[in-house]
């Protein structure tokens, strides 16, 4: 048995540096499998938002999977809303829980973890709409622990889970791409409020309320009153209107670039 991605969406130079970028997505049930397929909501979402990154230069790869259902070995997480998402979801990517533990995704007898593979493990489900349901991994802020050089999760809701559509759109930008940013990173920290701790936290204040359409763009979307007056792409004299807009600030661009070009990056060139 082989374990099956599919390429949904795919863009830019795979072979030129380290700068490429994987998301790879797990519908929690049945319910959500076709939000993982070409054409919803959620991977137009993510092309249009690692399309925006392509052309500024901050990656020159990016690729949007997803994990199969097809094949008779794979079963779906079935995690449900009142577990702990960040636990139960590396139990099923690790293959260690009861359900799992007999296949522990094995290949000829070689059973390894589906979590080693570079990139942004990413869970949609249709729990809600919350920071409880909408979250990513810690541990992306070490230089050469980002998603551009192991695997990380995240998980998000399917829009339509959410009353604004367009706040459902923006957590599914928004969880992932926390995995390719690097807090600690000083070119990062410039961009972000001036905190004493450098929390991950403060990567909120990447984004911004558009000063034009006074919608919130991803990497602020759940955190709005609290960062929309600090950082490089502050807006503290726009109201926000409480919309949302896919559109990622000039901020968000900068720190993934910046990550993505960390010396400490290993990402194998398989070209």
């Amino acid at each position: 048995m082989t374990l099956k991605y599919e390429t949904v969406y795919k863009n830019g130079d795979r072979c030129s540096d380290n700068r490429r970028i994987w998301i790879m997505l797990y519908p929690n049930t049945s319910n959500e499998l076709s939000d993982t397929k070409s054409g919803s909501a959620v991977t137009t979402t993510l092309r249009d938002g690692l399309e925006e990154l392509l052309s500024a230069g901050s990656i020159n790869y990016y690729e949007v999977q997803r994990f199969t259902a097809a094949d008779d070995h794979h079963k779906y997480p079935k995690l449900q809303s009142d577990d702990n998402i960040s636990s139960e979801f590396e139990d099923y990517l690790l293959g260690t829980t009861d359900e799992f533990s007999s296949k522990k995704w094995c290949t000829d007898n070689q059973c390894d973890s589906i979590k080693g593979a570079i990139g942004a493990h990413t869970l949609i489900h249709n729990f809600g709409c919350s920071t409880t349901y909408a979250s990513a991994e810690a541990g992306a802020d070490n230089c050469g622990e980002s998603a551009f050089s192991r695997g990380l999760m995240a998980w998000a809701p399917t829009p339509s889970a959410c009353s604004d559509t367009g706040k459902g759109k923006n957590a599914v930008l928004q969880e992932p791409l926390h995995q390719f940013i690097r807090a600690d990173d000083s070119d990062v920290q410039s961009l972000m409020c001036d905190t004493d701790s450098r929390a991950a936290m403060d990567e909120h204040s990447l984004g911004e309320i558009d000063d034009v359409s006074e919608a919130a763009t991803p990497l602020i979307t759940f955190h709005e009153s609290e960062y929309k007056d600090c950082g490089t792409c502050k807006s503290p004299n726009t109201k926000w209107d409480k919309s949302y807009t896919q559109t990622l600030t000039q901020c968000t661009k900068d720190a993934v670039y910046y990550t993505a070009s960390d010396s400490c990056n290993q990402q194998s060139n398989n070209c």
